[in-house]
């Protein structure tokens, strides 16, 4: 689907950003892909977009974390449950597979979104302002402050 998503003039891109990992890592699911396949298919994808649109700067992003002690949903305080699952150890693996794929990939930048929860929500995040009970995702002010620190990233000098 590159050649699609980058359009009928690649060369006009000049910057593209990636992130896969949230769906792959997800199980049991229909996205789930083992860390050797989902790292094959990121350095094919990786090396179609360097041919495709040489000129533009590329940034992979990382995985976010998921919550391991997520905060109970704020509308009925129930208990929240990721759906499907997904594990932390299992971002923190992909993220290194991934990680190891764009060094290889050499002038790849790397966002590291990951760290930018962290930071803001605590390991596991049991009372994070900006989670999405039973999804991975970060709504409202989540994706105000994401946005922030991705401009921040794709702007510094590299």
């Amino acid at each position: 689907c590159i050649k699609g998503w980058l359009g009928p003039d690649p060369s006009r891109w000049e910057l593209i950003t990636m992130n896969w990992g949230a769906h792959d890592l997800a199980f049991p699911d229909n996205e789930h892909l083992p860390i050797p396949i989902y790292s094959k298919l990121l350095a094919n994808i990786t090396a179609q977009l360097k041919q495709l649109a040489p000129k533009a700067k590329l940034f992979w992003v990382t995985t976010t974390p998921v919550p391991t002690d997520p905060p109970p949903d704020p509308k009925t305080g129930k208990p929240c449950t990721l759906i499907p699952g997904r594990l932390e150890s299992s971002v923190l693996q992909y993220n290194a597979a991934a990680a190891g794929v764009v060094a290889e990939a050499s002038g790849v930048g790397v966002c590291d979104m990951h760290t930018v929860i962290n930071d803001h929500c605590g390991v596991g995040y049991k009372t994070c302002d900006i989670a999405q009970c039973g999804g991975p995702h970060f709504p409202g002010k989540g994706f105000e402050m994401l946005g922030e620190a991705m401009a921040k990233c794709v702007t510094k000098k590299q």
